[in-house]
């Protein structure tokens, strides 16, 4: 039992296009009306699936997710609590979003995104069955041979995850985050849930510009500004993974880079600037969705401005 893809959840947590959703029967569970969790609702969802693992943990969500309410659940039901926080990861070990433990059985995540590391993973798990199980599917189960330069990464990573500028990191990217979102709500753009609590947000382009949110990140990745199209919570029924409502974007690369509160202001100015001069409407191969090429090349050179000033390399 995981959260539905369009909702916020991940491929692999039952998808019908993964091989989770092939091997395993799932029951799908969903944000409510205000785009954020229930727990009342999901809890009575599973008093009657029954399920045998419990997920939580999501690509899409801009809240704070309760392990406390989730383990609780889980072993009301005698299911085994899973919490994938690939995405949470650092913000977990800065002290930004509250930790799985000891709440859950099971904790995974990747290495590479907030985290800040290498492309790789990791599991947990309290209970040394349960362990030895995830073990063997890895190996010989699913993967070949370890690569040990990527677990000397992984060392690296971890070691500078508890290092005392890497929780000001954490602290900072959701502080950019909330600035963020507040800054493109003041500008009329529909931010899901209103706001964000970690260190991402979605706006339904659909719902504040009528556009597919495609079209909106591509249109973005041309002047320079770099996000994915995205689905969001109760969205319109023409929405569908390809062609999604909605744009996902995250704070981790540009704190990184030392970006701060005031420079999200810069930022989302230079969001607003780019998607009020895309057209609406269908547009033909041939035709360019910008209104102002101009304004184009005016918000392309801002942006590469603002990205020069806060280099990724100090040479």
């Amino acid at each position: 039992m995981a959260m539905r893809l369009d909702h916020g959840g991940h491929l692999t947590h039952g998808s019908p296009v993964s091989v989770t959703g092939q091997w395993f029967e799932i029951s799908s569970y969903g944000c409510d009306e205000n785009d954020m969790l229930n727990y009342d609702k999901i809890r009575e969802q599973a008093l009657e699936f029954k399920p045998d693992v419990l997920v939580c943990g999501y690509t899409a969500y801009p809240g704070v997710i309760d392990f406390e309410k989730f383990g609780a659940i889980a072993r009301e039901v005698g299911a085994i609590s899973l919490a994938d926080v690939s995405h949470i990861a650092g913000l977990i070990a800065g002290g930004a979003h509250p930790s799985p433990y000891p709440h859950m059985d099971v904790v995974s995540f990747t290495t590479h995104k907030t985290l800040r590391g290498p492309r790789a993973a990791i599991i947990l798990a309290k209970d040394a069955e349960i362990m030895d199980k995830i073990d063997k599917a890895v190996f010989p189960g699913l993967q070949g041979g370890p690569h040990f330069n990527t677990i000397a990464a992984i060392g690296v990573a971890l070691g500078e995850a508890a290092r005392d500028d890497f929780k000001a990191y954490s602290h900072q990217t959701v502080a950019n985050a909330k600035k963020l979102a507040e800054e493109l709500k003041i500008r009329g753009h529909h931010v899901v849930s209103g706001t964000t609590q970690n260190h991402l947000l979605l706006l339904d382009v659909r719902k504040s510009h009528k556009m597919p949110g495609k079209r909106v990140a591509v249109a973005l990745e041309e002047v320079g500004i770099v996000l994915n199209f995205n689905t969001v919570p109760n969205a319109s029924d023409r929405q569908k993974p390809l062609f999604p409502d909605g744009i996902r974007m995250g704070t981790p690369c540009i704190t990184t880079r030392g970006m701060k509160e005031a420079d999200m202001v810069k930022v989302a100015s230079l969001i607003d600037r780019t998607i009020n001069n895309i057209k609406t409407g269908k547009i033909a191969d041939n035709e360019t969705f910008w209104k102002n090429i101009d304004e184009t090349r005016n918000i392309t050179s801002a942006v590469k401005e603002l990205a020069t000033s806060f280099p990724t390399f100090a040479w």
